[in-house]
């Protein structure tokens, strides 16, 4: 009889079900084991979760961090989004670029604020050219997400190359050409 309590049991975890006699831990037969008979709220009709069940999700990757490439590209960190802030002229006449796997904020605000602004391997980029000239040149975008405003005269449609996957130049579509 015990070795019928132990068969039912290990039937039972492994997802079976099977009918046993009544097995009490009265019965003379059954050993002297003080084990209590296995009723149907205690079995389950649902398989066992698989070991690799876990193995077979996919693995999300890390989120960006904002650090101190971000001060060295002239930006302070706002969370994890590297933001750099250009007020007026000439306050970034070399070539804005964004730092690498984080998201960038650039505000290039004011008369002729920057020269170039270059947002390539951000994670995302969301770039103002907002007074006279503020974008005087050229704004490129690549990655997966760019949006780019010009307001009063900030830049022209001609002077930005957006080139993300997802692209937007004062809220419509861009171009990379």
């Amino acid at each position: 009889m015990a070795m019928k309590r132990v068969l039912a049991i290990i039937a039972t975890f492994a997802g079976g079900c099977i009918s046993t006699p009544d097995l009490h831990p009265s019965d003379s037969t059954g050993g002297g084991t003080n084990v209590p008979p296995i009723t149907d709220d205690q079995t389950s009709s649902s398989p066992l979760p698989s070991a690799d069940a876990a193995a077979d999700a996919p693995e999300e990757p890390p989120p960006p961090v904002c650090d101190a490439r971000c001060a060295s590209a002239g930006g302070t960190c706002n969370g994890d989004t590297c933001v750099i802030t250009c007020p007026g002229a000439p306050s970034c006449n070399t070539t804005v670029k964004c730092p690498a796997d984080m998201p960038c904020k650039v505000q290039c605000t004011g008369q002729e604020a920057c020269e170039n602004v270059e947002c390539i391997d951000a994670t995302s980029c969301d770039i103002t050219c907002d007074g006279d000239h503020a974008c005087d040149a050229r704004v490129t975008c690549k990655g997966l997400v760019c949006a780019v405003t010009c307001a009063n005269d900030g830049c022209t449609l001609d002077g930005v190359r957006c080139c993300a996957s997802t692209c937007t130049v004062n809220g419509v579509g861009g171009k990379c050409s």
